[in-house]
């Protein structure tokens, strides 16, 4: 199953830890913007859920579930599982041994 990496950025509730807040302070007060980063397992009108480990049975491990109307915007990152890339050889180009000598047929390192 391909999967999509994401980022779900939400806005996340706080509760004021017992410290007085005047009623302007609270007139201001706004969420506080998270970005939840994994594999998007789920996202439906309801929650959206996104984990972070794919074990190797296939069950996840760290799901974190935001409801819907939290979820700001899902950024895609990209899909997983990448497809397996074949390591290449990168040739200079250079394999004249006249080019690597500068031209000189006893080039001793200097000029």
């Amino acid at each position: 199953m391909t999967h999509r990496i994401v980022a779900v950025v939400w806005d996340d509730a706080h509760i004021d830890q017992g410290a007085s807040m005047s009623a302007d302070e609270i007139t201001v007060t706004q969420p506080i913007e998270m970005i939840t980063y994994g594999l998007l397992v789920r996202e439906d009108d309801r929650l959206v859920g996104v984990a972070a480990e794919l074990c190797g049975d296939g069950t996840y491990r760290g799901v974190t579930f935001v409801p819907r109307s939290l979820v700001t915007r899902i950024v895609p990152l990209g899909p997983w599982p990448k497809r397996e890339r074949k390591p290449t050889i990168r040739n200079s180009g250079n394999t004249n041994t006249e080019a690597a000598n500068h031209g000189h047929d006893n080039y001793h390192g200097h000029e």
